[in-house]
């Protein structure tokens, strides 16, 4: 685990309790006793990094019981094993393997300078080959990093593109809970204001970065006339599936339509595992971890299946993080294994310090397309 995040977890754990702290004590405790420990983790990102306090608080929740002491030695491990999964736990529940970025846009680039690098064919294209790569895919996917501005920008900008010539795919979007499809669809029929979405699946409390970085993505969707569709599963779904025991009671037919029922190849698993320990400050107790691997994969068929389901003639756009939109392991796995014949383009904003992550350790390409940004720390695309 990096220094900064052992320190700033020491000093969750030091810290002097908050007031109204009793209450997170007492569901922190429960959540130790039943297993589902990611329930009150409440999260709080700013622009593009995970806050600290919420997760600080739980922790502290969870830590005051060590105060008590044990009655016989072995439950004194068992305790401090339980505190470790509470603190896992909400790194899970804070998303997926992509990490996150704080940018300061401090500089813009033009689009006359933009390069495209497609894995396939090997060699850079241009920016009218790949948008017509774009707009003739049934499914594509803009894999960003979350919280970075130059992401969304350019998420805004390829969609514009993709309807420009009158297409209209479904806009799926990984950062709203399927759950919420109805409040989604009631905002849009009542109001065609982003705003008016975001107030809907609660934003400002979702734990996603700051909702002016998606928004101008969202009215790019509803100006077009877009179905709008959620994508992903809500934490309390992913908790009860992938670390209390749910897996084992979904539906198998679900299971095998998506092939979720074959575990991944073990290089495939390894890289995931690495890049969730990697994305999450490492050091994760190992239940912890097996049950991030059962969020992303389930995360993904999720998204998979929306972008099938929604799909009305025109096919679908996910916006979603790199990591889900890899051809590996990602939702693109999950869309070919249902539609064989289905055209996919996943795209990835990379840095390009960054070039070496075109292709895995098979040396098979890791997205369809890399956008390959000077560096996008700092940068901003400039507005038209």
């Amino acid at each position: 685990m990096p220094s900064h995040c052992l320190r700033r977890l020491l000093n969750c754990v030091i810290a002097p309790r908050p007031a109204g702290a009793t209450e997170i004590d007492n569901v922190a405790s429960v959540a130790v006793r039943s297993g589902l420990v990611g329930r009150t983790l409440t999260e709080s990102r700013q622009v593009g990094r995970l806050a600290a306090p919420s997760t600080c608080h739980a922790v502290t929740g969870a830590v005051s019981l060590a105060h008590r002491r044990p009655s016989h030695p072995a439950a004194g491990w068992r305790l401090l094993v339980g505190i470790m999964v509470v603190v896992g736990w909400g790194i899970l529940l804070s998303g997926c393997s992509e990490p996150r970025r704080a940018v300061t846009p401090t500089t813009t680039f033009s689009l006359e300078n933009a390069q495209v690098y497609a894995t396939r064919a090997q060699s850079r294209i241009t920016l009218p080959e790949f948008y017509r790569a774009l707009r003739e895919a049934d499914y594509v996917l803009l894999g960003e990093l979350h919280g970075d501005p130059t992401h969304h920008e350019l998420q805004r900008r390829l969609l514009g593109e993709i309807v420009r010539h009158g297409r209209k795919p479904t806009a799926v979007f990984e950062m709203f809970n399927r759950r919420d499809a109805g409040l989604i669809a009631t905002a849009i029929r009542q109001s065609r204001d982003p705003d008016s979405i975001a107030a809907a699946v609660g934003w400002d409390t979702s734990g996603w970065p700051d909702w002016r970085l998606y928004r101008p993505i969202v009215a790019t969707a509803l100006t077009a006339g877009l179905p709008i569709a959620a994508g992903n599963l809500s934490r309390s779904e992913l908790r009860a599936l992938a670390f209390g025991g749910g897996w084992e009671q979904l539906d198998q037919r679900w299971l095998q339509r998506y092939g979720l029922l074959q575990p991944l190849p073990a290089s495939l698993e390894s890289t995931l595992r690495e890049k969730l320990l990697a994305a999450h400050g490492g050091g994760l107790p190992p239940q912890v971890l097996s049950g991030m691997l059962k969020a992303q994969r389930l995360r993904d068929a999720s998204m998979a299946e929306t972008m099938l389901a929604q799909n009305s003639g025109d096919g679908a756009v996910l916006i979603t993080g790199r990591e889900h939109a890899r051809l590996d392991y990602g939702v693109p796995c999950y869309l070919r294994f249902r539609e064989p014949d289905a055209s996919i383009a996943s795209v990835a904003f990379v840095d390009a310090a960054d070039f070496d992550a075109a292709t895995n350790a098979s040396g098979t390409p890791t997205h369809d397309y890399l956008w390959l940004l000077p560096g996008s720390q700092g940068l901003r695309v400039a507005h038209e």
